[in-house]
């Protein structure tokens, strides 16, 4: 049976169907360097888990696939510089390379080769984003906005376009607005604040838009855009800000968020799930948090791979890596609707089958402290305090409903939960109240 009382908690996020997949760990898998390279940065993972990424210092486009690099080739080999930006289901890529004194967007077609596509007296451009059909969009001096398609240019709505996909759907920035492309027309997207900055980033096949919207004009709040409606996703630390560069149709955001680090601030590659945020550090398999630093997570596939920038210390490098989901441990999955006013869910999943949870909520994120009467156990709460339990279901669910007060809008907390059975704890899970 499940026990459901109420606490001063709002719950948000998407319910988690019966036929969600449950990934709540990942397998770290390194796409590395290329040989002779230093630092690398990954831009983009498509649905074969194919990595689109650059090698420094020479400036070198690649793509990778299951550990074999495909280097893309430079317009100008005397002068090589190339930076990718997209990459579509087929393997094909677009991005920048360098050609005489100034840069030309490029085509990079899976079956090789490099097709310049720097419009007719422009001179400088660069290419943005493309889907299945090869459909580019970009933008060049003289042109501005663009479409290239099987050779052909035509202008297009003056936008910094940014992601597209297969049904033609664009979303970029214009001045200080983000605006969604519909295949018709052009629509702006709304903010958290009256004349701040938004910024959107990707598209999902089926239109979710991932990106970021400004409290102040130095404090960016990680958001997407369902159906043009604005959902705040929450922030680790008030005194930082983050984005989201990505999201799958599932409604999973990955993104990147500054967190303290002494007298300094630092980056933490993030993912949200059903609206519970999660430091990746906190996720990865098989001891590689203790060789790997996860920094940003620039892009997730409808498989939930990661395309990740993560930092080696052993090699004092930052290196472009996969995150392979893996179906383990206990975690808190979802918080839903997300409605103050009203009863809201917060569920775990994974804990014992029949066994007793426990949910603990608190203001932030502290020292882990050993749970009393449970040896093992672990929090890592600011006052901590029980907020109830429930019993696990023959699948391992565990849900508690709990009434919001209207004002408890706009709050943070973050929530752990026990399995009294293992005395196992779930990773914090980090949970962002609706405005």
């Amino acid at each position: 049976m499940t026990k459901r009382t109420c606490f001063p908690l709002a719950v948000l996020g998407w319910a988690a169907s019966a036929s969600a997949t449950f990934a709540q760990r990942y397998r770290l898998i390194e796409v590395g360097t290329l040989s002779g390279h230093g630092n690398s940065f990954p831009f983009a993972i498509n649905e074969r888990g194919q990595v689109l990424g650059y090698s420094l210092p020479v400036t070198t486009a690649f793509v990778w696939t299951d550990g074999e690099f495909r280097v893309l080739p430079f317009l100008n080999p005397d002068d090589p510089s190339s930076i990718p930006s997209d990459l579509n289901n087929n393997g094909d890529a677009v991005g920048w390379s360098r050609a005489l004194f100034q840069g030309h967007a490029v085509l990079w077609p899976a079956e090789g080769g490099i097709i310049d596509l720097d419009p007719p007296g422009a001179n400088d451009s660069f290419a943005n984003a493309l889907n299945d059909d090869r459909l580019v969009v970009g933008f060049a001096r003289n042109w501005r906005t663009f479409l290239w398609q099987d050779g052909k240019w035509t202008t297009f709505v003056d936008i910094g376009w940014r992601s597209m996909n297969n049904a033609g759907q664009m979303v970029g920035d214009a001045g200080l607005n983000a605006f969604f492309w519909d295949g018709v027309e052009a629509h702006q997207l709304p903010g958290l604040r009256p004349g701040q900055e938004t910024s959107a980033n990707k598209i999902s096949p089926s239109g979710l838009i991932a990106g970021a919207s400004n409290l102040t004009s130095d404090l960016a709040m990680p958001v997407i855009w369902e159906n043009r409606r604005l959902i705040a996703l929450g922030l680790l630390d008030s005194g930082g800000g983050g984005t989201t560069w990505g999201v799958n149709d599932a409604g999973e955001v990955v993104g990147v968020l500054s967190i303290p680090d002494g007298m300094y601030r630092t980056n933490v590659g993030v993912v949200w799930r059903h609206h519970v945020m999660h430091n990746l550090n906190d996720l990865l398999t098989d001891g590689a948090s203790d060789a790997w630093t996860i920094l940003n997570a620039r892009e997730i596939n409808s498989s939930g791979q990661i395309a990740a920038e993560a930092y080696s210390p052993s090699r004092n490098l930052n290196l472009a890596v996969r995150l392979d989901p893996i179906d383990e441990g206990m975690m808190i999955w979802s918080f839903a609707p997300n409605q103050p006013g009203a009863t809201n869910m917060l569920e775990v999943i994974h804990a014992t089958p029949g066994g007793r949870v426990v949910f603990v909520a608190g203001t932030a994120r502290g020292e882990a402290r050993a749970v009393p009467q449970c040896p093992g156990g672990r929090i890592e709460l600011v006052n901590p305090q029980v907020i109830g339990t429930a019993f696990a279901d023959a699948d391992g669910r565990a849900t508690l409903d709990r009434f919001i007060p209207t004002g408890l809008a706009g709050k943070r907390f973050v929530v752990q939960a026990i399995d009294w059975t293992t005395c196992q704890s779930s990773p914090p899970g980090f949970i962002q109240i609706q405005p």
